[in-house]
């Protein structure tokens, strides 16, 4: 639950090193950093509502044929980003990648198992999309206060 301005994602340049490394702009590098930027207004950018979408996985992943990989890596992302909790070091954005990406992979494989056929029930989808919106409705209305 934060106000302030997001730190930049995408490094803009690179402290003075011995080697006389820097990086020079390029459009790619434009193009992902104002897409980082934008992103860490929205819940894509939240870390807490990939914790959050990581709890939802676990609800729906054991009646999943793919629950061997969903599990292990909603937990994962999950218990990553708790760590953080008891003392944050760490409010940059790239410190919570692993969280991110591996919630992103889990909901992509669970995704693709709930398109070929296999259906949670209702009641557990909904119940694992409770923390998703509880965390969403939130953040917004944290940020907008």
């Amino acid at each position: 639950l934060v106000h302030d301005e997001v730190e930049r994602p995408v490094m803009g340049q690179i402290p003075p090193n011995d080697w006389g490394f820097r990086l020079a702009p390029n459009p790619v590098r434009t193009w992902l950093d104002r897409g980082a930027r934008w992103s860490a207004h929205t819940p894509l950018g939240w870390p807490v509502w990939w914790m959050a979408l990581a709890i939802g996985l676990l609800v729906v992943a054991p009646g999943l044929p793919s629950r061997r990989l969903v599990i292990p890596l909603a937990l994962s992302g999950l218990l990553y980003g708790l760590g953080y909790l008891p003392a944050s070091v760490a409010c940059e954005l790239r410190y919570h990648l692993w969280t991110m990406l591996a919630v992103l992979i889990a909901a992509l494989i669970a995704a693709s198992d709930m398109a070929g056929g296999t259906m949670p029930d209702r009641r557990r989808l909904l119940l694992a999309a409770a923390p998703v919106l509880l965390v969403t409705i939130l953040c917004v209305a944290w940020r907008l206060a």
